[in-house]
């Protein structure tokens, strides 16, 4: 399966746009959004789309995370 879900409640669409761009040298994902969230698609990655799609969720993770941080202060 090459689909991730990532939940609107917890991930803003910045930040998934901003990782899409960022992995966009690793592979290709298409974003479709739904009720509740994100359907992330990925295509033709240079390495197992398993992995890709671990990664690629870490890093959305830690932008949020990021934006919390700056929040906070």
């Amino acid at each position: 399966m090459n689909k991730l879900y990532l939940t609107s409640d917890v991930y803003r669409e910045n930040h998934i746009m901003d990782a899409v761009k960022a992995f966009s040298s690793i592979c290709s994902i298409s974003i479709n959004r739904d009720e509740t969230g994100f359907i992330c698609v990925f295509e033709n990655s240079l390495y197992e789309v398993a992995k890709t799609m671990k990664e690629f969720e870490n890093y959305v993770i830690d932008l949020v995370n990021m934006s919390r941080d700056w929040c906070d202060d």
